[in-house]
């Protein structure tokens, strides 16, 4: 009878165990922090990129001239030697190498532990603005997405970078038009750069895989501002009468749309969170900015926040720790400032298990669970050998 006890009690463990992971997390309820400052740039060079690590504890900024290496916590901002001039700037995987882009196209790989350049790519001939860059799903190549030729016949373009070769090829979009904010599908490595020439706008996909360029027409109402991709899904800023957020098929379809809260005008940014459920849209109201958050499951909206930054822009993201950080030139005292979006609970790692805190509890329990069941085992068996006797 109590070998039957044992033995349910462990297989009760075990089931509280699996319903706790099969236990929908809490709804977190998004804040804004403070302005902040991170030491660095003086407040007479403009910020043109950030990249966080994914817990948001080391940032490399670069401004139109330098870049720095900074300590979030400590705010100690140590400058990149070996660099003069930057404007965007991307991590590797594992967040040991930074890749800082310039003008005329030049690739700078930078290490982040000592703060210096420790290889350089470079090709001057290409006339090629950088907008954004994306980093190939193996780390082998990085692709910059950017204007190509001069006005007015100017072009979406992408500049394939090999970090194993440092071969530089130069690939253009079909038709003429002003590139936008773009979204990488990593998966499938697709580039969707949205282009807009006069009142039409279009897709131009570039596929990483056969290095070519597509065209999609755009066939739904709006002037296409910028998308993101996380997670299967690609969420998009559309300009119309009545600006909305749309998620939208690999074919350029539509799937379901929301209209923008009036308070979120002026629309700057859209950033989808890494499991592809939310969007946050940014907007800067001709002055101050506010950011609304969008159920995409739902395609209903979840609040907005009015940020604390005049004309504010999206500049990094950071998975792990839960964050979005935006940045405006304006912010205290003319000084470049940073305002965070905590969007979700900062995932708090176990460095000897690589398990978060909640999987490390489930396996308590799971474990705890099995002792129970063995022991009472142990315990009946016994028991019986003692009877024999």
């Amino acid at each position: 009878m109590k070998k039957k006890l044992l033995f349910g009690v462990g297989s009760a463990a075990v089931t509280i165990a699996l319903l706790a992971i099969a236990m929908p997390a809490q709804a977190f309820t998004p804040t804004l922090s403070e302005v902040r400052v991170l030491n660095g740039p003086p407040s007479d060079e403009s910020i043109d990129g950030l990249a966080l690590t994914s817990d948001a504890q080391t940032a490399v900024v670069v401004s139109d001239r330098r870049a720095w290496v900074v300590d979030v916590t400590s705010n100690v901002a140590t400058e990149i030697t070996g660099l003069t001039m930057a404007s965007r700037v991307i991590m590797n995987s594992a967040e040991t190498f930074a890749y800082v882009a310039t003008g005329q196209f030049k690739v700078s790989k930078v290490d982040v532990a000592t703060a210096t350049v420790v290889d350089t790519w470079t090709d001057a001939t290409l006339g090629f603005a950088v907008v954004q860059m994306f980093l190939s799903a193996d780390g082998l190549n990085i692709y910059a997405v950017g204007v190509s030729g001069s006005f007015p016949n100017i072009r979406p373009g992408v500049v394939k970078l090999d970090l194993t070769s440092g071969v530089i090829s130069k690939f253009d979009a079909v038709n003429l038009g002003v590139p936008r904010q773009a979204a990488f599908n990593a998966e499938s490595g697709e580039i969707f750069i949205p282009y807009s020439l006069s009142s039409t706008t279009s897709f131009a996909v570039f596929d990483t895989t056969s290095d070519s360029f597509t065209d999609i027409p755009w066939a739904a109402a709006g002037d296409l501002t910028g998308c993101d991709w996380q997670a299967g899904t690609m969420a998009c800023l559309v300009e119309d009468t009545v600006p909305y957020v749309a998620t939208v098929s690999p074919s350029g379809a539509v799937e379901s749309s929301l209209d923008v809260d009036v308070a979120v005008s002026n629309l700057v940014d859209i950033r989808v969170t890494p499991d592809g459920m939310r969007a946050y849209v940014l907007g800067d109201n001709g002055g101050f900015g506010a950011v609304q958050a969008v159920d995409l499951a739902a395609m209903s909206s979840v609040l907005v926040l009015d940020t604390l930054l005049e004309y504010p822009e999206v500049v990094a993201l950071a998975p792990d720790a839960g964050q979005i950080w935006f940045y405006a030139y304006y912010a205290e005292d003319y000084n470049g400032g940073y305002q965070v979006l905590q969007f979700a609970e900062p995932k708090a790692t176990l460095a000897d298990t690589g398990l978060d805190a909640f999987q490390a509890g489930v396996m308590a329990v799971v474990l705890c669970g099995v002792g129970v069941f063995l022991l009472g085992l142990y315990l009946a068996r016994r028991r019986r050998s003692a009877n024999v006797k």
